[in-house]
Protein backbone atom coordinates (compact mmCIF):
# COMPACT_ATOMS: atom_id res chain seq x y z
CA UNK A 1 0.00 0.00 0.00
CA UNK A 2 3.00 2.05 0.82
CA UNK A 3 5.57 0.94 -1.71
CA UNK A 4 5.73 3.66 -4.51
CA UNK A 5 6.48 3.25 -8.22
CA UNK A 6 9.52 4.81 -10.45
CA UNK A 7 7.63 8.70 -9.82
CA UNK A 8 6.98 8.15 -6.43
CA UNK A 9 3.01 7.12 -6.53
CA UNK A 10 1.74 5.13 -3.86
CA UNK A 11 -1.62 3.06 -3.88
CA UNK A 12 -3.38 6.03 -2.90
CA UNK A 13 -2.10 8.39 -5.79
CA UNK A 14 -3.00 5.60 -8.11
CA UNK A 15 -6.79 5.48 -6.76
CA UNK A 16 -6.63 9.33 -7.90
CA UNK A 17 -4.82 9.70 -10.74
CA UNK A 18 -6.47 10.56 -13.97
CA UNK A 19 -9.56 8.24 -15.33
CA UNK A 20 -9.32 6.54 -11.95
CA UNK A 21 -12.64 6.08 -10.07
CA UNK A 22 -11.61 4.51 -6.47
CA UNK A 23 -15.09 4.67 -4.34
CA UNK A 24 -14.67 5.72 -0.36
CA UNK A 25 -14.63 2.13 0.59
CA UNK A 26 -11.33 1.45 -1.02
CA UNK A 27 -9.68 4.74 -0.64
CA UNK A 28 -11.02 3.87 3.41
CA UNK A 29 -9.34 0.78 3.05
CA UNK A 30 -6.33 1.75 1.81
CA UNK A 31 -5.79 4.79 4.40
CA UNK A 32 -6.48 2.03 7.39
CA UNK A 33 -3.79 -0.05 6.30
CA UNK A 34 -1.37 2.61 5.17
CA UNK A 35 -2.74 4.97 8.09
CA UNK A 36 -0.70 8.92 7.85
CA UNK A 37 1.80 7.08 5.28
CA UNK A 38 -0.14 6.79 2.54
CA UNK A 39 -2.19 9.96 2.78
CA UNK A 40 1.12 12.23 3.55
CA UNK A 41 3.52 10.47 0.96
CA UNK A 42 4.68 12.72 -1.92
CA UNK A 43 5.40 12.01 -5.20
CA UNK A 44 8.74 12.95 -7.29
CA UNK A 45 6.58 16.17 -8.15
CA UNK A 46 6.13 17.04 -4.80
CA UNK A 47 2.25 16.16 -4.89
CA UNK A 48 0.46 14.30 -2.08
CA UNK A 49 -2.90 12.23 -2.83
CA UNK A 50 -5.33 14.62 -1.93
CA UNK A 51 -3.51 16.90 -4.87
CA UNK A 52 -3.75 14.16 -7.18
CA UNK A 53 -8.13 13.91 -5.82
CA UNK A 54 -8.51 17.33 -6.10
CA UNK A 55 -7.82 17.61 -9.65
CA UNK A 56 -9.31 14.66 -10.67
CA UNK A 57 -13.27 16.04 -10.81
CA UNK A 58 -14.50 12.33 -10.25
CA UNK A 59 -13.11 12.08 -6.66
CA UNK A 60 -16.23 13.22 -4.87
CA UNK A 61 -15.99 15.30 -1.61
CA UNK A 62 -16.81 12.39 0.93
CA UNK A 63 -13.40 11.20 -0.23
CA UNK A 64 -11.70 14.73 0.08
CA UNK A 65 -13.14 15.05 3.55
CA UNK A 66 -11.50 11.97 4.40
CA UNK A 67 -8.10 13.19 3.53
CA UNK A 68 -8.54 16.12 4.62
CA UNK A 69 -9.19 14.82 8.32
CA UNK A 70 -5.66 12.81 8.30
CA UNK A 71 -3.73 16.27 6.86
CA UNK A 72 -5.98 18.67 8.98
CA UNK A 73 -5.46 22.49 8.57
CA UNK A 74 -2.44 21.55 7.02
CA UNK A 75 -4.01 20.48 3.90
CA UNK A 76 -5.41 23.15 3.40
CA UNK A 77 -2.61 25.77 4.07
CA UNK A 78 0.10 23.60 1.52
CA UNK A 79 1.81 25.47 -1.07
CA UNK A 80 2.42 23.48 -3.94
CA UNK A 81 5.15 24.23 -6.10
CA UNK A 82 3.51 26.21 -8.19
CA UNK A 83 2.56 28.43 -5.10
CA UNK A 84 -1.11 27.17 -5.25
CA UNK A 85 -2.63 25.80 -2.02
CA UNK A 86 -5.61 22.87 -2.69
CA UNK A 87 -8.58 25.51 -2.74
CA UNK A 88 -6.39 27.40 -5.39
CA UNK A 89 -6.29 24.64 -8.09
CA UNK A 90 -9.91 23.61 -7.28
CA UNK A 91 -10.95 27.24 -8.41
CA UNK A 92 -8.73 27.80 -11.52
CA UNK A 93 -9.31 23.97 -12.65
CA UNK A 94 -11.71 24.27 -16.38
CA UNK A 95 -15.52 25.18 -15.58
CA UNK A 96 -17.19 24.39 -18.96
CA UNK A 97 -21.10 23.06 -18.93
CA UNK A 98 -21.71 20.11 -16.12
CA UNK A 99 -18.24 20.86 -14.54
CA UNK A 100 -19.01 24.40 -13.81
CA UNK A 101 -21.76 22.91 -11.11
CA UNK A 102 -19.29 20.02 -9.97
CA UNK A 103 -16.40 22.94 -9.83
CA UNK A 104 -18.96 25.21 -7.31
CA UNK A 105 -19.54 22.41 -4.94
CA UNK A 106 -16.39 21.71 -5.07
CA UNK A 107 -15.24 25.54 -3.95
CA UNK A 108 -18.15 25.58 -1.46
CA UNK A 109 -17.03 22.24 0.55
CA UNK A 110 -13.33 23.52 0.52
CA UNK A 111 -14.27 27.13 1.64
CA UNK A 112 -16.64 25.22 4.49
CA UNK A 113 -13.44 22.66 5.37
CA UNK A 114 -11.45 26.17 5.84
CA UNK A 115 -14.04 27.18 7.92
CA UNK A 116 -14.60 24.61 10.23
CA UNK A 117 -10.78 24.01 10.39
CA UNK A 118 -10.02 27.85 11.25
CA UNK A 119 -7.73 28.24 8.63
CA UNK A 120 -6.26 31.61 8.62
CA UNK A 121 -7.92 34.25 10.87
CA UNK A 122 -11.17 35.81 11.17
CA UNK A 123 -11.02 37.61 8.55
CA UNK A 124 -10.00 34.73 6.02
CA UNK A 125 -12.67 33.24 5.47
CA UNK A 126 -11.48 29.43 5.77
CA UNK A 127 -8.82 30.34 3.68
CA UNK A 128 -10.49 32.50 1.13
CA UNK A 129 -9.06 35.69 1.80
CA UNK A 130 -5.57 33.93 2.64
CA UNK A 131 -3.30 37.02 2.89
CA UNK A 132 -0.48 34.65 2.60
CA UNK A 133 -1.53 33.72 -0.97
CA UNK A 134 0.72 35.48 -4.16
CA UNK A 135 -0.86 38.01 -6.06
CA UNK A 136 -1.30 35.42 -9.47
CA UNK A 137 -3.51 33.37 -7.36
CA UNK A 138 -5.49 36.32 -6.48
CA UNK A 139 -5.90 37.16 -9.46
CA UNK A 140 -6.87 33.86 -11.12
CA UNK A 141 -9.65 33.71 -7.75
CA UNK A 142 -10.52 37.22 -8.44
CA UNK A 143 -11.12 36.13 -12.38
CA UNK A 144 -13.23 33.34 -11.71
CA UNK A 145 -15.47 35.41 -8.66
CA UNK A 146 -18.45 35.38 -10.47
CA UNK A 147 -18.18 32.17 -12.06
CA UNK A 148 -17.54 30.15 -9.95
CA UNK A 149 -16.47 31.88 -6.02
CA UNK A 150 -19.51 33.88 -5.97
CA UNK A 151 -22.38 30.88 -6.31
CA UNK A 152 -20.20 28.73 -4.32
CA UNK A 153 -20.51 31.32 -1.06
CA UNK A 154 -23.97 31.64 -1.61
CA UNK A 155 -24.04 27.94 -0.96
CA UNK A 156 -21.68 28.79 2.23
CA UNK A 157 -23.24 31.56 3.80
CA UNK A 158 -26.70 29.44 4.22
CA UNK A 159 -24.88 26.98 6.38
CA UNK A 160 -25.63 28.02 10.21
CA UNK A 161 -22.25 27.87 10.64
CA UNK A 162 -21.03 30.07 8.46
CA UNK A 163 -24.07 32.77 7.92
CA UNK A 164 -22.32 34.85 10.37
CA UNK A 165 -18.85 35.37 8.23
CA UNK A 166 -17.56 38.83 8.27
CA UNK A 167 -17.07 37.91 4.08
CA UNK A 168 -17.60 42.90 3.37
CA UNK A 169 -14.65 43.45 6.61
CA UNK A 170 -12.74 40.04 4.69
CA UNK A 171 -12.85 41.91 1.37
CA UNK A 172 -11.89 45.18 2.26
CA UNK A 173 -9.04 43.89 4.78
CA UNK A 174 -7.30 41.61 2.47
CA UNK A 175 -7.31 44.25 -0.33
CA UNK A 176 -10.10 43.04 -3.09
CA UNK A 177 -10.45 44.69 -6.11
CA UNK A 178 -13.75 47.34 -5.63
CA UNK A 179 -15.52 45.09 -8.49
CA UNK A 180 -15.23 42.10 -5.99
CA UNK A 181 -16.34 44.41 -2.66
CA UNK A 182 -19.36 45.89 -4.98
CA UNK A 183 -20.48 42.00 -5.74
CA UNK A 184 -20.36 40.96 -2.05
CA UNK A 185 -22.14 43.85 -1.48
CA UNK A 186 -24.99 42.93 -3.84
CA UNK A 187 -25.10 39.40 -3.79
CA UNK A 188 -24.28 39.20 0.34
CA UNK A 189 -26.13 42.00 1.58
CA UNK A 190 -26.11 40.44 5.19
CA UNK A 191 -22.48 40.83 5.70
CA UNK A 192 -22.68 44.49 5.60
CA UNK A 193 -24.11 44.08 9.35
CA UNK A 194 -21.91 41.37 10.27
CA UNK A 195 -20.19 42.24 13.32
CA UNK A 196 -16.70 40.98 14.10
CA UNK A 197 -15.29 39.97 17.19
Amino acid sequence: VVAKNNYGWNSLHVAFGRGARASFDVVSKLIEVGGKDVVMAENIDDRNPIEIAVQNIEVHTDILDLLIQYEGQEALTKVNRQGKTLFDIVITSHSGGRMRALLVERTAFFITKGIELRVGGEYDIGGLFNSHREQEQKDEMYARWDEVVCPALEQVMTLPKSHHQPLLQAAIISNAPPHIIKTIVRRFPDTIKTADS
